[in-house]
């Protein structure tokens, strides 16, 4: 399991692990949810899916970070799935082309929590 600050984590079962971000991922926090993701890729075999569909925006440091956790992804062998990215991220990521090279996933799971969770800070621990 994965624990940040700012961060909901849902383990609906032992074969995948969902992370919720909120708010902006920016120069402030792009690299330490990065390194969280990255150590969560090296612990856990299962698949990693980052619902970003809180997250309003995103600058070129979380561009930066989206690539290198798909490269880690690739280099262990897992797999690091992006769903529910909303207008301006989607953007971005459509106008840099990076949304060719990423895992995107339209929708968002099923979830009773309606609530969107903090904006992510610095990660606690992974």
């Amino acid at each position: 399991m994965v624990e940040a600050i700012g961060h909901r984590v849902s383990v609906p079962s032992a074969s995948s692990h969902v992370i919720e971000l909120g708010g902006d991922i920016d120069l402030d926090n792009a690299t330490a949810i990065g390194d969280a993701l990255c150590n969560g890729l090296h612990r856990h075999r299962a698949p990693i899916t980052v619902d970003l569909t809180w997250v309003s925006f995103i600058d070129s440091t979380a561009i930066s970070m989206m690539v290198r956790v798909h490269q880690f992804a690739e280099i262990m062998h897992r797999r690091v799935i992006w769903r529910g990215v909303q207008a301006q991220p989607a953007n971005v990521l459509a106008i840099t082309g990076v949304d060719q090279r990423l895992d995107l996933e339209e929708g968002r799971p099923d979830t009773s929590e309606s609530e969107p969770p903090a904006s992510p800070e610095a990660p606690a621990a992974v």
